[in-house]
């Protein structure tokens, strides 16, 4: 019985207004600016919360990337990886933007999956205070 929106990111309509609006695993694949620019539409669109799910811990970078790297070769990294760069996120960031819409923001690392990289994730809830 719910309504979804297959859609670019930054392309997501403010109205109609809708209860939660979700993102998942995909901020990795957003520059900052970008980021901001669907965070803040979809702030927008809220009435009661935003979640963004699965996104790389800014601190675990290093870790996160080296398990990447060793289960493929330099070559089958390269090629598997190609303009796919991650952005890593400091939690801090995703409470700054809640803040500035009067939001609290709930942090918690993702722990539903066993793909090897949730261990250097982390979820953000920003909701309507």
């Amino acid at each position: 019985d719910g309504q979804f929106a297959v859609c670019e990111a930054g392309a997501l309509e403010t109205e109609p207004k809708y209860d939660y609006v979700l993102a998942t695993s995909v901020f990795h694949y957003f520059d900052l600016a970008y980021a901001q620019d669907v965070l803040d539409r979809m702030l927008k669109k809220a009435e009661k919360a935003v979640a963004v799910l699965d996104v790389p811990k800014l601190a675990m970078r290093d870790a996160a990337e080296a398990l990447r790297r060793a289960s493929l070769s330099q070559e089958e990294y390269e090629e598997k990886y190609r303009g796919l760069m991650h952005t890593y996120y400091d939690p801090a960031w995703f409470e700054d933007q809640g803040r500035s819409y009067g939001h609290r923001c709930r942090i918690f690392d993702t722990r539903v999956s066993t793909h090897p990289q949730t261990q250097f994730r982390f979820n953000a809830i920003l909701s309507a205070a």
